[in-house]
């Protein structure tokens, strides 16, 4: 096995297809699913400030933890992303344990090796693969943990995923996913029916927006010898952090150009939740789902 190789595959086209009309690749709910067509770097970003975020940091520290890893032990991060939680891992693990990151995007991955230098001081550097986590090149149980955090949403064969997690996990072995359930992504709008139609413009925009509640009866089905489920939720007074995490403004704005929602009206309900940020009266939440066990 040849670690840190990126094998290069060419672009897909940088847009999907959702209410008969085409929809950008940069935005966030389906950009991931082809992260290499993001050539600003948006998706990077957007990664970058999640990371940042004290809801998302203190999730994934009790993935961490409830990965039970000491020094020796072999572990998989599938869609690694940025790679920080690669690196992380790497340091609960020490000298003489095994870290791999896969992700499906060379862009990600080279942007993991590079951070390699500024991490380091974490621990041992772990070890990064081009993959499609449908076909994990791992012999059966090579690993003792497995790690994925929100990769399933943006894949279509989520128990082809699941299942191959599990065949490289040993009998015994733990695993964590964390991943959302879109429909209870939830904006306290003053329109109703504008409100419902964008959000779930936004859910079904993802390639699983129901994967949260999926979640259990895939681990199930895929392997899992002892299944425990974690509600996680964020609560949010902030529009402008709502905004640079789940892009509510670009979602109006696609919404408006797809035709879900009406121009004069999305206008009137943005307003309406900006009049609400300067008030303080401004709500929404996020609910995501850690699903932790055995195999």
């Amino acid at each position: 096995m040849v670690l840190n190789q990126l094998i290069l595959i060419p672009k897909t086209q940088a847009v999907i297809t959702r209410y008969g009309k085409q929809v950008p690749m940069a935005y966030l709910a389906t950009g991931f699913q082809e992260a290499d067509t993001d050539d600003s770097g948006s998706l990077l970003s957007c990664l970058r400030v999640i990371e940042a975020t004290p809801f998302f940091a203190a999730v994934k520290e009790e993935s961490y933890r409830l990965l039970s890893l000491s020094h020796g032990s072999r572990a998989l991060d599938v869609g690694c992303g940025t790679g920080t939680d690669a690196y992380r891992l790497a340091a609960l693990t020490g000298r003489d344990g095994m870290v791999v990151g896969i992700d499906p995007g060379a862009g990600m991955l080279e942007n993991a090796i590079s951070s390699g230098p500024s991490l380091l001081h974490q621990g041992p550097a772990p070890s990064f693969l081009r993959m499609d986590g449908r076909f994990l090149a791992f012999p059966d149980s090579s690993f003792d943990a497995v790690r994925e955090d929100r990769a399933l949403q943006h894949i279509r064969e989520q128990q082809e995923v699941v299942r191959e997690m599990f065949r490289v996990l040993r009998p015994g072995g733990r695993f964590v996913f964390f991943e959302p359930d879109w429909e209870l992504f939830i904006i306290d709008g003053t329109d109703r029916a504008l409100t419902r139609r964008l959000l779930h413009f936004w859910a079904d925009s993802f390639r699983n927006g129901w994967v949260g509640r999926e979640l259990f009866r895939l681990c199930c089905d895929g392997g899992a010898g002892e299944v425990s489920v974690l509600p996680r939720t964020m609560i949010l007074h902030d529009l402008g952090v709502c905004d640079q995490i789940f892009g509510v403004r670009e979602t109006l704005r696609l919404g408006v150009e797809i035709g879900v929602v009406d121009e004069e009206a999305g206008s009137r309900w943005l307003v309406a939740l900006e009049e609400a940020d300067r008030s303080g009266r401004f709500f929404a939440s996020f609910t995501g789902y850690l699903v932790h066990g055995r195999r």
